[in-house]
């Protein structure tokens, strides 16, 4: 049996834990997850480079004499038309036969729980089973397979070696590294710009941090995905982060401890790399050590 995810939701934290979740299911229960949406991402990591087929569990690499390029375009051409084939199946209302299934959540706040006894059914009886929506979901089994995850989106090589040695390098003559990740863009306008924070209250975020580790060197690794205005944070040792979706992600990953809106961004920075994350939800609440938590799933 094969379960395929037809769309892509939103970027780069999205998509890994909804890809991280079916891997799990997959592994618990037996089946393959074929993941097409993933194909930009795909070269980042470990578990899914130079493959056309970027799926789980890895199977024979058919196409390995394939150059990057032919890779590339090939991953975009079976996306885009699996993702097409979906949803004309969607606008036909034929969403179910004797081999396949197809599973649509049609909004953001609904949860489907892979482990649920209606999903499983469909594991054994259909040959396949199409997936659109994102919030998919084995809480359950995550914490068993976290590991393999992990293995699975470790970043490749030449990746990982510039985090490393960028990691290494601001470190240095630094007791405590605090990453700080300062959404900007699509949040001025995702939920009326809730979370679209200004420079002061990141820089009051800080402040309250160093008060919380007096005596301390606290160095602050500043990641976002627009420009920082660095003389916002001049009253602070900080670190800019390398500008880079993967290299960021992961360069948070190392830190002792994060801060930064609600996003998957930091949320898998915080599970990866097993690191305190406090959530900014406002903009002039109280931090104390207590906050912060170790995302699980």
């Amino acid at each position: 049996m094969v379960v395929i995810i037809t769309n892509k939701s939103g970027q780069l934290g999205n998509r890994i834990i909804i890809f991280a979740h079916f891997i799990v299911n997959a592994c618990e229960y037996g089946y393959i997850v074929f993941n097409p949406s993933f194909d930009e991402y795909a070269d980042y990591f470990k578990g899914s480079c130079s493959r056309v087929l970027i799926q789980y569990p890895k199977k024979m690499n058919f196409l390995k004499k394939t150059g990057p390029s032919l890779v590339k375009i090939l991953r975009k051409l079976i996306f885009t038309n699996i993702n097409l084939a979906t949803i004309f199946l969607k606008k036909m209302h034929f969403k179910e036969t004797q081999f396949h299934e197809l599973i649509h959540l049609n909004n953001d706040e609904q949860q489907f729980e892979l482990n649920n006894t209606i999903y499983q059914d469909l594991v054994v009886l259909k040959k396949i089973i199409l997936i659109s929506g994102w919030r998919f979901r084995d809480i359950h089994n995550f914490s068993k397979y976290k590991e393999l995850i992990k293995d699975y989106f470790e970043p490749v090589g030449d990746y990982k070696q510039i985090i490393n040695d960028f990691i290494k390098r601001i470190r240095t003559n630094c007791d405590i590294l605090i990453g700080v990740h300062i959404r900007r863009g699509d949040y001025q306008n995702w939920m009326g710009g809730k979370y679209y924070f200004q420079d002061a209250v990141y820089s009051e975020y800080m402040k309250q941090l160093e008060g919380i580790f007096p005596n301390r060197k606290i160095k602050f690794l500043m990641c976002s995905n627009e420009i920082i205005n660095d003389a916002s944070f001049s009253n602070f040792r900080i670190s800019m982060g390398l500008n880079h979706e993967l290299m960021d992600m992961y360069s948070l990953a190392q830190c002792d401890f994060l801060i930064g809106p609600p996003s998957t961004f930091t949320n898998w920075a915080s599970i990866y790399g097993n690191v305190p994350l406090y959530k900014i939800r406002d903009a002039d609440s109280i931090i104390t050590l207590e906050n912060f938590e170790v995302i699980q799933y």
